[in-house]
């Protein structure tokens, strides 16, 4: 959802539903606000599944520049990147400025599991 999506349907709401107080429409105005900030993934998510701890504000200026689509893949890799390069773990910030779970998707990296179960 939109902001501008929910500028309509809060106009929506107050046309519609003109027997909610001004509390009750700040409520729901609220909720609705966190519908539409929960379609970001914010760096907290990503930062605590990393299991290196280092450089943090680094990392984060790093995830800023990133697409949501990227940040959701970041995140979504990360088991499978622990998997294959443990302990051999980058710091965050290199992990998504090299973007790795784009290299893992062309080269189509095994762990040790996959071929022995081949």
């Amino acid at each position: 959802m939109t902001k501008e999506q929910l500028g309509k349907i809060k106009a929506s709401i107050k046309v519609t539903c003109p027997e909610l107080s001004a509390p009750e429409l700040k409520e729901i105005f609220y909720l609705l606000g966190e519908l539409v900030d929960s379609g970001k993934t914010p760096f907290e998510d990503f930062w605590k599944r990393w299991p290196k701890k280092v450089r943090k504000y680094a990392a984060e200026r790093t995830w800023k520049t990133m697409s949501e689509k990227n940040k959701a893949d970041a995140i979504a890799y990360i088991p499978t990147y622990l998997r294959i390069h443990s302990p051999y773990i980058q710091l965050a910030e290199n992990y998504m400025h090299d973007k790795v779970w784009l290299d893992a998707e062309d080269t189509k990296q095994k762990t040790l599991d996959d071929l022995f179960t081949e």
